[in-house]
């Protein structure tokens, strides 16, 4: 494929995130164009070795946003007020996570509390929510303000 093909996908592609700016794979994809117009202008690539390196590019692009939007969620930390405690659905051990209730939810839940297990019934405080899991302590192991 042409450079211009490249460029005119990377455009068409921009275009169509500008007005849904919240799919931010399409803004994904576009840089791997933009990259393959760039290169296959300064370079002679056959069009299966561009379709390839496209592939691996949009996966590659996709993977790190996916990786760095994960890790700023999963540090959003809680402050003790602000989040009710959660109770124990299935005992949660330090080697094994359990579930909790939370906010009218079921979650996946793991102590960071390393020596004892929590049963269910008890209440706990969360300290740190990831997109998968809470991270809690038991609410009898919080210091008194």
């Amino acid at each position: 494929m042409s450079p211009e093909i490249w460029l005119l996908l990377a455009i068409l592609l921009f275009t169509v995130w500008l007005r849904r700016p919240y799919h931010y794979s399409l803004l994904l994809i576009s840089l791997p164009a933009i990259i393959l117009s760039i290169v296959s202008a300064k370079l002679l690539i056959t069009q299966h070795i561009q379709i390839i390196t496209f592939a691996l590019l949009s996966l590659l692009f996709k993977s790190l946003f996916r990786i760095i939007y994960i890790k700023k969620k999963s540090k959003k930390q809680f402050k003790r007020r602000e989040s009710p405690p959660a109770k124990v659905v299935t005992k949660i051990t330090p080697r094994n996570p359990g579930e909790v209730t939370w906010r009218g939810e079921t979650w996946n839940a793991t102590s960071i509390d390393c020596e004892k297990d929590i049963n269910p019934g008890e209440k706990v405080i969360v300290l740190a929510k990831t997109t998968k899991e809470l991270n809690v302590l038991p609410l009898n192991n919080q210091e008194p303000d």
